[in-house]
């Protein structure tokens, strides 16, 4: 327990490992918080892939205390994934955005047609490409993304009013 390198984390949202890393770190200022934005609907290891960072954009998000060779030290691009520096207090907000928010759109669409079709799953046999693009997000691992809703459920209601508006 006494590491006082540099630390990152590959998690969706920020408001609770940001508290965790400030409480338990030996060296907190020597956090890094980090979020790739690559992957599928697939989770763990079944959705591994040697190119899965290729050209995807990692966010990093230094704060005032961030030594430069720490943050410097964490660039991934030789996983050939392009850094973006983000502030902290903008992250959820964010990724809720392009991320979160898309999701739960998915799913939510996925949950509508599965209330129309019948037994013969006709309705799912007339699904073209748009639905099938528009979707295939939904497929990923619900208990994930419970727990990315409850840790950013205030900037992913918000996303959600806004969308519910815009509809």
């Amino acid at each position: 327990w006494g590491y006082t390198g540099v630390v990152t984390d590959t998690i969706s949202t920020k408001g609770h490992i940001l508290a965790a890393a400030a409480e338990l770190l030996p060296a907190p200022e020597r956090y890094v918080p980090g979020h790739p934005m690559a992957g599928s609907e697939q989770s763990g290891i079944a959705g591994a892939r040697a190119d899965l960072f290729e050209g995807a954009n990692w966010i990093l998000c230094p704060d005032g205390a961030t030594v430069p060779e720490d943050f410097q030290h964490l660039l991934v691009t030789g996983l050939d994934a392009r850094v973006v520096s983000l502030r902290r207090e903008e992250h959820d907000a964010a990724v809720a955005v392009v991320s979160h928010v898309p999701h739960m759109v998915a799913s939510s669409l996925m949950q509508l047609a599965s209330a129309h079709a019948d037994d013969t799953g006709s309705i799912m046999r007339l699904a073209a490409g748009g639905f099938k693009d528009t979707t295939r997000i939904a497929a990923g691992s619900p208990k994930l993304w419970c727990g990315i809703a409850f840790d950013n459920a205030d900037a992913l209601k918000s996303g959600l009013d806004e969308m519910a508006g815009i509809l």
